[in-house]
């Protein structure tokens, strides 16, 4: 839109429209946009409580080294955290969902502080094998909390299908890691055993087993999906479950990449995420499509890019009336990227 504006009260978009009419009928409520506007980006996919191990843990030795190097007990560090997040929010992040494991309650402080955090979901990861009736760690002011599993091969099939049942019930997005290693199932199998009659023994692909357990719809995140087969991707189709691609970090853990032109072609509703900076060099999902770009598909137009960057496949990604206020800056180096002199 040429001479852009809109205006905003309490947080919400009331209008949109050239700044001609806009600038009488809301006074100072109205924004006349300076730059190419969008909505707020998300991030689909983080764990921002890993933000001290920036160059701390090895990406030259495989996944199992590099998670383990995770673990380490003196990860957690609440200034590099902070700094990390206003990056993020310089940036135009405005929607986070972010996956904390061991400190849910720190990570909630740091989110209800912070600016990007004008809408969004702290997900705590489950990796118990013990079967329980989850209750939220923490309550927060300005988004959601909700369970999240970690894996097939690191969450208990019955805590898995369980937190899945609570997210279906309280409307939120349930996210796990899905088909990031090749090994998952065989993890999954020496972990639990068979599963709920039989369903880890029966699956073909961790995809399958998923479904099995009754996890697959619009309402479920998978990140990485670095290892989806033709029939994977066909199930999650008819699903609509949502993938979110962390390219940055798979290269650099050296685990491979989404079958991005697979998905595409299939329809699949596709987001971006950045995973931590102990496999990412920073939170930014600019960059983040930026190298999916450059690195795996050159055929990725303006349009597209933008639909990943604000999120359109979980509903975001509209500037109109009743949406948050939340908007962000089109970086002019990302813009040059796609070759275009104008939008």
């Amino acid at each position: 839109m040429e001479d852009a504006a809109l205006a905003a009260r309490d947080g919400q978009v009331v209008a949109v429209g050239p700044w001609r009419h806009l600038r009488n009928g809301y006074g100072p409520a109205a924004w006349d946009v300076d730059g190419v506007v969008v909505p707020g980006v998300v991030n689909a996919h983080m764990h921002g409580e890993l933000s001290a191990l920036a160059g701390r843990v090895p990406l030259d030795r495989g996944f199992t080294a590099w998670a383990t190097a995770v673990a380490r007990p003196d990860f957690w560090d609440e200034a590099r955290v902070r700094t990390a997040v206003s990056a993020m929010d310089l940036a135009g992040h405005r929607l986070v969902l972010d996956v904390a494991t061991r400190m849910v309650r720190p990570m909630a402080a740091v989110w209800e502080t912070a600016g990007v955090w004008e809408y969004g979901l702290l997900c705590e990861s489950l990796t118990s094998r013990i079967p329980r009736t989850w209750v939220p760690a923490v309550e927060l002011a300005h988004g959601w909390v909700a369970p999240a599993a970690h894996s097939v091969y690191a969450t208990a099939p019955i805590v898995l299908a369980g937190a899945k049942a609570w997210c279906r019930a309280h409307g939120r997005l349930f996210s796990l890691h899905a088909a990031e290693r090749e090994d998952e199932l065989g993890l999954a199998r020496e972990r639990f055993g068979l599963g709920p009659d039989g369903v880890l023994a029966r699956a073909s692909s961790v995809v399958a087993a998923l479904d099995a357990l009754g996890v697959l719809d619009a309402g479920t995140l998978l990140v990485h999906g670095v290892h989806l087969g033709e029939a994977d991707v066909a199930l999650l189709a008819r699903r609509r479950t949502v993938v979110c691609l962390c390219p940055r970090s798979n290269a650099a853990l050296g685990v491979g990449q989404a079958p991005w032109r697979l998905l595409r072609r299939s329809g699949l509703p596709v987001v971006l995420g950045t995973d931590s900076l102990a496999s990412a060099p920073d939170l930014d999902v600019w960059q983040e499509a930026a190298f999916l770009k450059e690195h795996l598909a050159p055929e990725l137009c303006l349009a597209e890019a933008l639909a990943l960057v604000t999120g359109q496949a979980l509903g975001m990604g509209r500037l109109a009336p009743g949406v948050p206020a939340a908007v962000a800056v089109v970086p002019p180096w990302f813009a040059a990227l796609f070759n275009r002199g104008s939008f």
